[in-house]
């Protein structure tokens, strides 16, 4: 099948998944400042914020069995309904509790939405354009996450707008999906493995997916809080919460091809390198407009590539029976650092001001170098390596699985 026709194949639920990422991306830097402007701590941001990142560690785990159930279309319908439901009720609602909840709910619906969407790329496309076309998704996705942020500059007469506005987006990602002439791929199941193994071959890679989770989580929840708080008005905001994004977009290509001539520990380390020197820049720059987005745009960069690179990391270790076990593994120590990390940056902002940011994002990133740099010392460069992916956590676990199931079957 050539590109073109995988596209044909493929376009309905891109767009779709597109016009939700967008909504989601503007209401994930709006809810955290209208946490700000309605006073909450910093701690208490960090709690809600925790709950929207457990959801998706949740929903990348639990919500495969309802997708299995009800097939693509359905299950992309139903969580695509609880996203929207989910966003009316925290517009309406301030209370601290029902925020907690419907974070939580959004961030489940999320998560079975990217896998829903990647699942049926992978599905749809074979080895020979596999990689493109993933490549080309996750393009679209992460530029248009980036162009949300410039909704920020948008003036809504009432806040209750913002999230019907959000809400409208899932409604049209819905009736997109349900008009869709393609024929969605047949789900299967697939086979959990236990974290033991995997921790004993191949730690750096959990150790990297547990930091790349922790950044990845503070950024989209507590960076525009850091912003805020430093004076960034909302047009600041949004430009450099975009240039952050499209830093991770933009380098994922580069720095992925660097990870496929060199060891890839020592790529790790170069991007751990690149958060701990960004961090301590901004202490210096950013009263400076112009240095701060060059920064910021480094730091994103550097930041986004850490969980891709642990994934493809422990590929270049494990036998091809173990990718998937270890796929799982590491998706969940990815969710947990982008759950916990939430509440500790937070925590420290409370204590040291707003650059407590900067200041976990700095030693997280120096522990990751140390640590790379132990593994390199312990441990020869792999000989067989695999090549590098352009990954999102919340959909590996499944789509591996539904990429193994479909080969196996396609040789029998």
């Amino acid at each position: 099948m050539t590109v073109r026709q995988t596209l044909l194949i493929i376009i309905t639920p891109i767009i779709a998944m597109c016009v939700l990422s967008f909504g989601n991306g503007f209401f994930t830097t709006y809810s955290s400042i209208e946490l700000n402007d309605l006073g909450r701590s910093s701690l208490m941001i960090g709690i809600i914020s925790a709950a929207y990142f457990f959801g998706m560690t949740a929903g990348s785990y639990f919500s495969q069995f309802t997708i299995i159930r009800v097939g693509y279309i359905r299950a992309f319908v139903l969580f695509a309904s609880l996203m929207a439901i989910s966003t009316l009720i925290v517009g309406a609602n301030k209370s601290v509790a029902v925020w907690i909840l419907f974070r939580f709910l959004c961030g489940y619906s999320l998560a079975a939405l990217f896998i829903i969407i990647e699942s049926w790329c992978i599905l749809s496309s074979d080895k020979k354009n596999r990689g493109l076309i993933f490549s080309i998704y996750l393009f679209v996705y992460y530029g248009t996450q980036a162009l949300s942020q410039l909704m920020i500059n948008v003036h809504f007469s009432n806040g209750l707008l913002a999230y019907c506005f959000i809400s409208s987006l899932c409604s049209i990602a819905i009736v997109l999906m349900a008009f869709t002439k393609t024929v969605a791929p047949v789900p299967h199941s697939e086979e959990i493995c236990s974290p033991a193994k995997i921790i004993k071959k191949v730690p750096l890679a959990m150790v990297a997916s547990v930091i790349g989770g922790s950044l990845l989580g503070s950024i989209y929840t507590l960076l525009p809080i850091f912003l805020v708080r430093v004076g960034s008005d909302h047009d600041m905001i949004s430009v450099l919460m975009m240039t952050t994004i499209l830093g991770g977009m933009l380098l994922q290509v580069p720095i992925g091809k660097l990870s496929d001539l060199i060891d890839r520990r020592k790529v790790i380390f170069l991007a751990g390198a690149g958060i701990f020197i960004t961090s301590i820049f901004i202490f210096a720059f950013h009263t400076s407009y112009f240095l701060f987005a060059i920064i910021m745009f480094i730091f994103g960069g550097s930041a986004f590539v850490i969980y891709p690179l642990s994934i493809s990391h422990a590929s270049d270790f494990l036998n091809e029976n173990e990718i998937l076990g270890a796929i799982g593994v590491l998706t969940i120590a990815y969710g947990l650092g982008s759950v916990i990390s939430p509440v500790v940056i937070s925590g420290v902002m409370s204590v040291f001001g707003p650059f407590g940011f900067f200041i976990i994002t700095a030693l997280l990133s120096i522990s990751l170098c140390l640590y790379s740099a132990y593994r390199i010392s312990v441990r020869k460069s792999a000989t067989d390596r695999a090549t590098f992916t352009i990954a999102t956590p919340e959909s590996l676990n499944f789509t591996e699985a539904q990429e193994i199931i479909s080969e196996k079957s396609s040789e029998e």
